[in-house]
């Protein structure tokens, strides 16, 4: 054995021994475990005696000690002497790239996410490789120090030896690169990042015919290597920085390399001891986004009461022991932000002691209680810290009134998104960063819990998610985390508030939020794997208003920051008992009547019509019995006024609006029922705000709130609220206005007699106020017959769809007999209402001229 491998094996003999390196990075893996886990971590990592820290480090890092000794021998085999040559690059970035896969492989993704982001890993190492050899190839002089050596090395990279007119390109392109790595960091959409790619870049930095020569592949290296380094820390933090940790122990290998010319002793314990210390770091990062602790139950000596809690460190003298504050919201734990605390026991008064495996901190916490009763013989109710809190709900008349007629919603199982608490947004974790309030580019303060945002106020910021806002899966994935679970069935939530009443209609607004809000996309009926419509936090109701003395009369669907009115008793709703049934189209959660594609006018050719699914097998329903509803009133996010969701500066052209869309605002600030109702404006701050429950502001907050709430009356009070075309098929509607207004005024309690009925001639015909006639599948208006009980006059409107065209028309002042039926006749000029010969005939000119669709 050559001297030179003596010299390694004995540096190698000293590392391996090294309890200071081990108990150090012991030390960090246990400070972060509990920082992570809102213990005092300074004072817990104190009292851990030295012994145990070496023995967590030894774990963290025996396999990192095996895999240094693997990368050692491998440096050795490309080149034995260690000499800085393209052997041993290409070795060095083979190791960074195997253990930046390593980070990916532990990390909580799917198997598609770990291929292609080692698959970009790949691609970025190749690149590293060809600027590392240019950056060998190049000619620099050796004097002065590293920085100016590096200055001297990037001008030759880029602006030596070339014409002016070559400079101010290549310095145009620095710019561009420049502007796009800026754009990486305020802008979410993959989509502009490549257009700017392709339709700046390349073209500035050299002609396309000269695009692998070697000025154009640095420049398109370098830029492709800064784009993605500036979407790695945006949208990955914690693997960005275990990337840098690998890039810089990289590039201090070489640097020794370089150094030490011939002698590979001590370029291969540098390889060694680089392994290792990358096996620290990544035990470190990963103890910060998943901290693990262990649960610990005691029984005392003497008949005392047992402890159990989590498990922190046992010295000879003491044991030590910490508890956490866990809440339960919507039926899922977390831990109160800075809650931890410690407490010791003298070992002399331990009988015994029973510690649970490394899990979640509110799975250990959990079986502690399960430990002590292990250790007692007897199951107790009592837990091991004061019982977890809970979202409590009010037995109020509003809440009853609200179950009554709850509805049924259907929503399609293959949506990946279902109604949820509304708490689950100050639960969303991606990777170790949970939602945020958006108060300039630059800022975004951490938000945990409702109680954290304002009152009141906050227009023009915004929550945003942690998670990518144009990602349907990145969105699924953090809300399940949040929710902790994927059945919906134990997992799903609706809201509602009451308002109106003590004398007067009420209306009852049903608010559901879906975590994520996409849009499928297609053309005429065909629907093709593309999305748009993209926002975080996603706001739909459905709307119930009563009579005054209590009887359900009309019905509201929001959809698309619009909405349709039906009346309650009309034959295309589906009831059960009082309960209606509503149907959430897929992805953009919008509520429709019944199944079916359903027609958007926003972009034309169908392409963002929503899609409602028929198939019983792809239905989830959510029964009202089964259903949790929290009211509004109480809520203590309600009158926030930032958006729930993304609402980032889009670009300017109009067609973006369809693909990139703002967060909601709060149910509170969407009372846009026939008119804009501000229930949140003038009401004062509650005397308290619990950071936790779902109902917790006082009932004197929570009856200003009902005060000024919006009131479905409006909605509904005029004849041509109801001139609205049909999301698919065909309909029809017979309205007077003095008849309607007076129904109002009696409180929705006296239609009078007029008897206006449209429908088919021997059918059953709507007798509602107004008269409504609607069909979901398309067919000929041609038929359709108008009456009434007594001489009157109506508003009559008629509208069917040609294609995706809806083809409308209204007829206004139209005589009503009982002794002459009108009948609708259509073609694409000229629509009339007639009574055959002799009789009254009215006619309207279609919107546009074209034939309604057949079946």
């Amino acid at each position: 054995m050559n001297e030179a491998w003596i010299k390694a094996a004995s540096t190698i003999v000293a590392a391996l021994t090294s309890a200071g390196m081990v108990a150090a990075t012991g030390g960090a893996v246990l400070w972060a475990r509990f920082h992570a886990s809102q213990l005092p971590a300074d004072q817990a990592v104190s009292a851990v005696p030295s012994h145990e820290l070496v023995a967590v480090g030894a774990v963290a890092l025996v396999g990192f000690v095996l895999a240094g000794i693997g990368a050692l021998v491998g440096v050795y085999a490309l080149d034995h002497l260690g000499r800085p040559g393209p052997r041993t690059r290409r070795g060095l970035v083979a190791l960074m790239l195997v253990e930046i896969a390593v980070a990916i492989v532990y990390g909580r993704l799917g198997t598609i996410d770990v291929l292609l982001l080692i698959a970009a890993f790949v691609v970025a190492a190749s690149i590293l490789l060809l600027l590392l050899d240019d950056a060998a190839a190049t000619n620099v002089p050796d004097e002065g120090d590293w920085l100016r050596r590096f200055g001297a090395w990037l001008w030759a990279q880029t602006f030596a030896n070339v014409g002016t007119l070559e400079r101010i390109r290549r310095a145009a392109a620095i710019l561009v690169v420049a502007l796009g790595v800026y754009l990486i960091s305020v802008v979410d959409q993959p989509v502009w990042v490549v257009l700017w790619f392709v339709v700046l870049v390349l073209p500035i930095v050299q002609p396309w015919r000269a695009i692998y020569q070697d000025p154009a592949r640095r420049f398109i290296g370098i830029a492709v290597l800064a784009c993605g380094t500036a979407a790695l820390i945006r949208f990955d933090g914690s693997l960005a920085a275990i990337t840098a940790a690998a890039l810089v122990l990289g590039l201090i290998n070489l640097g020794v390399a370089q150094a030490t010319g011939d002698r590979f002793a001590f370029y291969g314990v540098c390889v060694f001891l680089s392994v290792v210390f990358f096996g620290g770091v990544l035990s470190y990062v990963r103890s910060i986004d998943h901290p693990k602790l262990q649960a610990v139950a005691a029984l005392l000596k003497g008949g005392a009461a047992p402890v159990c809690g989590l498990y922190v460190t046992e010295t000879d003298s003491r044991l030590y022991l910490a508890r956490v504050d866990v809440v339960s919201e919507a039926g899922q734990t977390h831990v109160v932000q800075h809650s931890g605390r410690m407490l010791s026991i003298p070992r002399s008064d331990v009988a015994r002691t029973d510690l649970g495996p490394l899990q979640a901190v509110t799975r250990a916490q959990d079986r502690a209680a399960d430990l002590r009763d292990e250790l007692v013989g007897t199951a107790s109710d009592a837990g091991c810290v004061p019982a977890a809190a809970t979202g409590t709900t009010r037995a109020t008349s509003q809440r009853a009134l609200a179950e009554r007629f709850q509805p049924r919603v259907i929503v399609d199982r293959n949506d990946g998104f279902w109604p949820v608490s509304a708490l689950t947004m100050f639960k969303l974790r991606d990777r170790d960063q949970p939602a945020c309030v958006q108060v300039n580019a630059n800022e975004c303060a951490a938000v945990t819990r409702p109680s954290q945002l304002p009152w009141n106020g906050g227009a023009g910021t915004w929550l945003d998610y942690p998670g990518l806002d144009t990602s349907k899966a990145a969105q699924h994935r953090d809300m399940i985390g949040a929710l902790g679970s994927a059945d919906p069935t134990n997992t799903n939530h609706e809201y509602f508030f009451v308002t109106g009443g003590h004398g007067a209609p009420t209306t009852i607004q049903y608010w559901f939020y879906y975590e994520f809000n996409y849009q499928e996309l297609g053309v005429a009926g065909s629907r093709f794997p593309a999305l748009a419509g993209f926002h975080e936090g996603d706001w739909e109701s459905v709307d119930v208003l009563l009579s005054r003395s209590g009887k359900p009369v009309y019905l509201w669907t929001a959809r698309h920051n619009a909405g349709r009115p039906f009346a309650w008793g009309e034959p295309a709703l589906e009831h059960t008992g009082d309960h209606v049934t509503v149907h959430a189209a897929k992805g953009s959660h919008a509520d429709y009547e019944s199944c079916g594609e359903k027609h958007r006018q926003e972009l034309g050719a169908g392409v963002l019509n929503d899609t409602v699914t028929c198939a019983a097998a792809n239905q989830l329903a959510f029964a009202p019995e089964t259903t949790p509803m929290s009211d509004l009133a109480y809520a203590p996010w309600a009158c926030w006024e930032g958006r729930l969701g993304s609402a980032r500066p889009r670009p300017g052209f109009d067609v973006t609006q369809y693909y990139f869309s703002q967060g909601p605002q709060s149910p509170l600030w969407q009372q846009k029922l026939g008119r804009t109702f501000t229930p949140c404006a003038r009401v004062p701050k509650p005397p308290a705000r619990p950071p936790v429950g779902e109902e917790v502001t006082d009932e004197a907050t929570a009856s200003a709130l009902r005060a000024g709430g919006g009131q479905l009356r409006h909605a509904f009070d005029t004849c041509a609220a109801w001139n609205q075309p049909p999301a698919n098929g065909v309909y029809a509607v017979a309205c007077n206005q003095p008849q309607l207004t007076g129904f109002f005024a009696s409180g929705l309690e006296q239609p009078g007699g007029l008897g206006i009925a449209i429908g088919r001639p021997g059918a059953a015909v709507s007798t509602t106020l107004p008269a409504l006639y609607r069909h979901a599948t398309p067919e000929p208006l041609d038929g359709l017959q108008v009456t009434a009980a007594r001489p009157t006059t109506a508003t009559v409107y008629a509208a069917c769809y040609s294609g995706s065209q809806p083809i409308e028309a209204t007829f206004t002042d139209v005589p009503l007999d009982p002794q002459h039926p009108l009948v609708l006749k259509t073609d694409p000029q000229s629509w009339t209402l007639s009574a055959g010969t002799g009789g009254p005939s009215v006619s309207a000119a279609p919107k546009h001229a074209a034939r309604c669709d057949s079946r």
